[in-house]
């Protein structure tokens, strides 16, 4: 699948002229990203930066944010994570490159001639997202099945307690009168 043309960057030419995009992205033109996500009607705001540093040293940096709304892992129900990502890439050609990098430069390796913003910036979002995303706050699952069922287990508990309460209960049954 090739990006499209407004998306399509050299990053040396882009490097040497030291050019900044900034811009926004609907969450429907990232396939990869929809499919983890609930609701796909959100836009995707960013600003990146290409400088170069020395002969050979090629960075892009930058930031990306967006507002998106997951599934919650405990409720099964809609949830808004927000995200902002800073960008700090090396532009790289190979591991070789990569392995000389110093902190806090992430390295990115180059394939082709030829960088594609759009799918650069959904790789980002997608490392931002939690595996497993829950509410912070569990109140904000009431209402829900999990809710429900976890309020029944603190009931089914308590029962358990009580029940547990007099180890010698037993032996009351087997008193004679």
């Amino acid at each position: 699948m090739s990006a499209e043309p407004q998306y399509r960057v050299d990053p040396f030419k882009a490097c040497a002229q030291k050019v900044t995009r900034t811009g926004e992205i609907a969450v429907c033109d990232m396939p990869r990203l929809v499919a983890v996500l609930r609701e796909a009607g959100d836009v995707v705001q960013y600003r990146l930066s290409f400088s170069q540093a020395g002969m050979e040293r090629y960075r892009l940096t930058g930031q990306v944010q967006a507002e998106l709304t997951v599934t919650c892992q405990r409720c099964m129900g809609p949830m808004r994570i927000a995200v902002d990502a800073q960008l700090q890439l090396a532009l790289v050609q190979s591991e070789q490159e990569a392995e000389l990098l110093e902190e806090p430069w992430e390295p990115y390796t180059l394939e082709g001639s030829e960088v594609d913003l759009k799918s650069l910036l959904e790789d980002e979002l997608l490392l931002q997202l939690p595996s497993f995303p829950r509410h912070a706050d569990a109140t904000a699952c009431e209402g829900s099945d999990w809710a429900n069922w976890q309020q029944s287990e603190e009931t089914h508990e308590d029962e358990r307690e009580t029940e547990r309460d007099n180890p010698f209960a037993v032996l009351q049954a087997l008193k004679k009168p």
